[in-house]
């Protein structure tokens, strides 16, 4: 999401991110509510018109390409649906206890579904 987010801001995206290998659980706490502060600020001043413009970034790789800002939206989504799905399987196998992925199921879960 880091990556993403700052390449809509029209940021340097760096590849790979800073691991964070040797920090505390706080300080990743941290840095997750600095992205997803920048993210509903970011989505807050996007108008329609934004969602339809092409964005060009520097690809991981190297390469340049451009991507309509709507489709860089539904990436970053689906990507961290995969690596939810990824993190409860490996809690799965290790023994502990999982919940539904779905969101419709974490809204049961919290009991938001009744408003």
């Amino acid at each position: 999401e880091q990556l993403w987010l700052r390449r809509l801001q029209g940021q340097d995206a760096t590849w790979p991110p800073d691991p964070m290998t040797d920090a505390s659980r706080d300080a990743v706490w941290e840095k997750w509510l600095a992205i997803q502060s920048g993210w509903r600020a970011l989505l807050a001043d996007m108008s329609d018109a934004d969602l339809k413009r092409e964005m060009t970034h520097t690809r991981s790789s190297g390469a340049t390409e451009g991507v309509v800002i709507s489709l860089v939206l539904q990436h970053v989504v689906n990507h961290a649906t995969d690596h939810r799905a990824q993190i409860l399987a490996r809690i799965h196998q290790l023994g502990g206890r999982t919940t539904d992925q779905d969101i419709i199921g974490y809204h049961r879960d919290t009991d938001w579904l009744s408003g």
